[in-house]
């Protein structure tokens, strides 16, 4: 695995398990009101990471 595709892993399992975890702590997406605030709360965190 080149370097290119390690980060794009590492992008995408990030995004998942943030995801995740953010179910965890009782969000979902159901709505489009509830998609517009976890979305919001997953970029915030995944800005965090990055």
């Amino acid at each position: 695995m080149n370097t290119s595709s390690k980060k794009l892993f590492k992008k995408h399992l990030d995004v998942l398990w943030i995801h995740g975890l953010i179910h965890l702590f009782g969000y979902d997406h159901k709505k489009d009101n509830n998609y517009k605030k976890m979305n919001a709360i997953e970029n915030k965190l995944l800005k965090k990471l990055n």
